[in-house]
């Protein structure tokens, strides 16, 4: 790019969510979807979440668009949102209650740890479903500011956290049928 025969934008994408996320969505639907909800500490970090299609769309003006040439966007929607809201929308979604139960970070830490080991151990492919990397991400939270790609590109997510766990949900309860 510094050479000019390349353009170049940087996206920094905000936590993505939505159908086929194995990750973050996945990891939550199953946690809320338990019969009781274990959350790990007391905080309830902010967060930046933007649902799966609502980021496609801001990574496809970005990449048509001249005026993101040499840029760096941080694509996130407008508002603050938290990790406890992320869960209590998916709840909603299942129609499940919202109560969580909380249990001290130290103990959380030492059971992603040996889910972390037992995984090793029997060389399995998939991550465990807590690792102390996603506790540490969960305690900081991941908080971006969308402004600049909001004014320069004119990008508005379309897709409420309501809207978009309700999607996802819909959707995930479409593949249990197949």
């Amino acid at each position: 790019h510094e050479q000019g025969k390349i353009p170049v934008t940087v996206l920094r994408l905000c936590g993505v969510y939505g159908p086929r996320d194995r990750l973050l969505t996945d990891r939550f639907y199953d946690l809320v979807n338990s019969p009781i909800v274990i959350w790990p500490g007391k905080s309830n970090p902010r967060t930046t979440l933007g649902y799966v299609a609502d980021v496609v769309e801001c990574a496809i003006m970005a990449a048509t668009s001249d005026k993101a040439i040499g840029e760096v966007y941080n694509v996130a929607p407008p508002e603050e949102q938290r990790w406890g809201d992320f869960a209590d929308a998916l709840a909603r979604a299942l129609d499940k209650s919202t109560r969580r139960w909380s249990i001290p970070m130290r103990p959380v830490y030492a059971v992603a740890f040996l889910m972390e080991l037992w995984g090793r151990l029997w060389r399995l492919k998939e991550p465990p479903f807590l690792t102390r990397a996603d506790l540490r991400l969960f305690e900081k939270g991941i908080y971006l500011g969308g402004a600049k790609v909001r004014k320069e590109l004119g990008w508005e997510p379309r897709v409420s956290l309501e809207e978009g766990t309700r999607r996802y949900v819909e959707w995930r309860r479409s593949q249990s049928k197949k």
